[in-house]
């Protein structure tokens, strides 16, 4: 299985280094033969390229211009997508993975995704060969935004329609209505080879207008193709639901019939 790992780094001064020597160090033990595009923030540390290159030589990397840096990850993944699409190089499983805690103190969550995520790849990848439709996994997701608002009426698409639930290209099927929180997840590697396909350059020469796009909108692609999802824990993050029964709604109402996804439960 040919690995992709989409990093976006942004981090506030030198004191902060330590937490790409953490994540790096991570992803090298446990994704050995990954490959690396990365996407640099512009309000990012000056010596963040330095500090990536001591333990990676990338694909590609580049740092966000001024006009489309955004105070989150999003604008860093934006670029790294940038790249990856103009390389020309597509792969099974991609890794979405950023410098959680780099200007806000986020220790303990970044630790909880080393951990139980990067720290189980392994494990993560054999389940993507086992479960041919399971098109997502992260640890934790949420049944509606920050503010309560549904994702039913949550319509922050940027150029290209996700949430919008518009059948167009492989794009047959509504999203599934929970999301994961914090931009670490694994995602199939037909779902994104295909949204670099279809996505034009005004998706990536434009201002994203929502910074929780990556964490909350791209892992709706898989399902939006028809691909089911998984997160390690079951609960809603803020105690509103059951993810896995919102995820069986969805197969229902989509009329998919993914006898793989109970099996996975049964794990």
């Amino acid at each position: 299985m040919k690995n992709c790992v989409l990093f976006a780094a942004g981090i506030a001064d030198s004191d902060k280094v330590y937490i790409i020597d953490e994540l790096i160090t991570a992803v090298k033990i446990n994704l050995l033969s990954a490959d690396y595009f990365v996407g640099i923030n512009a309000d990012s540390y000056p010596g963040t390229s330095e500090s990536i290159h001591k333990y990676i030589s990338p694909v590609a990397y580049g740092t966000v211009p001024a006009s489309l840096n955004l105070r989150s990850d999003a604008s860093a993944f934006q670029l790294a997508l940038r790249l990856l699409k103009e390389s020309g190089r597509r792969y099974d499983l991609y890794w979405f993975i950023h410098t959680k805690g780099g200007f806000h103190g986020r220790n303990d969550r970044r630790k909880l995704y080393i951990d139980r995520f990067i720290g189980k790849a392994d494990e993560i990848a054999d389940m993507f060969l086992e479960f041919p439709g399971l098109g997502s996994y992260g640890l934790h997701g949420v049944t509606s935004g920050s503010s309560g608002r549904s994702w039913n009426n949550y319509n922050t698409d940027h150029v290209t329609d996700i949430c919008g639930n518009i059948p167009h290209d492989r794009f047959r099927h509504a999203h599934v209505n929970w999301s994961y929180i914090e931009t670490f997840y694994a995602l199939r590697g037909e779902a994104i080879n295909h949204f670099l396909e279809i996505t034009p350059d005004s998706f990536y020469d434009s201002r994203i207008g929502d910074i929780c796009y990556f964490e909350t909108v791209i892992p709706w692609i898989p399902s939006r193709m028809g691909l089911f999802p998984y997160v390690e824990t079951r609960k809603c993050f803020r105690k509103k639901g059951n993810l896995n029964q919102m995820t069986r709604q969805w197969i229902r109402e989509n009329n998919l019939g993914c006898p793989e996804f109970d099996r996975l439960l049964t794990l």
